[in-house]
């Protein structure tokens, strides 16, 4: 399978909008096609044209050949907590998210359709309006910026179109970082005091596994890896297990309802970051009444991860946390 990505050449380079909320969009449509691809491959288009004469829409064009979404079930597609029954028998998530991305894009002045016909694959749209933007100073380029904010937006600072495999490519994209933003988390977090942590990240994508795969090893940080929420009691209960990043949907067992039973069997010391594509206050609120620590939102960002890795650490120097039952 491939993953192959091309940019209009008449898109123009710098656009003012919000880029939080532009990658979460494009994550969540790329990580589900990827998902839902067992062959051939996922491609990811962007079109643009003039809205006026100080912006443009761009259409990002969203295509897999993967099962498929019938008539009927595309009907309510976008409703809120749909799921795709037929993924239920062979065991893997089945929430799409979808009514969360076109809210998203509805936020930001666009909107998200689809195009499909079942057994051979799958077009999601999300047209989206920018206005122009002058190239920021380099000074800005390297502040971190509110989700809210409307920033600069560098449509061609990524890699050109290519064919690679895609969860190797997506998970490398996603997880990319400049150098000098990549230094400046490393020292913040200092790493060095989390040598020896026993960490477990329990997610059933493959993209987001290898994506945080990839953020730790800049760390110089190592993890065990679990697809379900059944897996990751089990294998906190083998031992060994310091810190969970643990995904909110999970076939099996969701990572609320594991997060509750391990507080059951007595793991109170135990610290585990939520995971979720979806950043509502009251689902900030479950994670926390399941007795989560924390809560990060994907697409996981490499300063995102490492700050939540420099509270735990803080938590931990301060006593309370214990790989042991209480």
């Amino acid at each position: 399978m491939t993953l192959e990505v091309s940019l209009a050449p008449e898109a123009p380079r710098w656009l003012l909008g919000d880029e939080v909320k532009l990658r979460q969009i494009l994550f969540n449509l790329l990580g589900n096609a990827c998902k839902y691809t067992d062959a051939g491959g996922v491609s990811l288009v962007v079109e643009s044209s003039p809205r006026g004469e100080d912006g443009v829409d761009l259409g990002f064009k969203v295509t897999d050949t993967g099962l498929g979404i019938s008539d009927d079930f595309q009907a309510i597609l976008f409703e809120e907590f749909t799921r795709q029954s037929l993924r239920d028998q062979d065991g893997r998530s089945s929430g799409l998210g979808l009514a969360i991305t076109r809210r998203l894009c509805r936020l930001m002045g666009g909107d998200l359709a689809v195009v499909s016909r079942l057994g051979e694959g799958s077009c999601f749209t999300a047209t989206i309006p920018f206005s122009l933007a002058l190239a920021p100073a380099r000074s800005a380029l390297s502040t971190v910026k509110e989700p809210e904010s409307a920033d600069p937006v560098d449509l061609k600072a990524n890699k050109p179109a290519t064919s690679k495999p895609q969860v190797e490519l997506l998970s490398e994209t996603l997880a990319e970082v400049p150098s000098e933003k990549q230094s400046e988390v490393l020292s913040e977090t200092q790493v060095k005091g989390l040598q020896g942590v026993g960490i477990l990240v329990a997610e059933d994508g493959r993209v987001n596994q290898r994506m945080i795969e990839l953020m730790l090893a800049k760390l110089g940080l190592k993890a065990d890896f679990v697809a379900d929420g059944q897996a990751a009691v089990e294998r906190i209960e083998a031992g060994g297990i310091d810190l969970v990043f643990m995904d909110i949907q999970m076939p099996r067992l969701d990572g609320v309802s594991a997060t509750r039973e391990l507080r059951r069997r007595g793991f109170q010391g135990l610290y585990v970051i939520a995971l979720t594509a979806y950043a509502f206050e009251t689902q900030r609120q479950e994670c926390q009444g399941a007795g989560m620590n924390d809560f990060l939102t994907k697409p996981v960002r490499l300063e995102d991860l490492a700050a939540a890795l420099q509270r735990f650490r803080l938590r931990r120097g301060l006593g309370g946390l214990s790989r042991t039952r209480a």
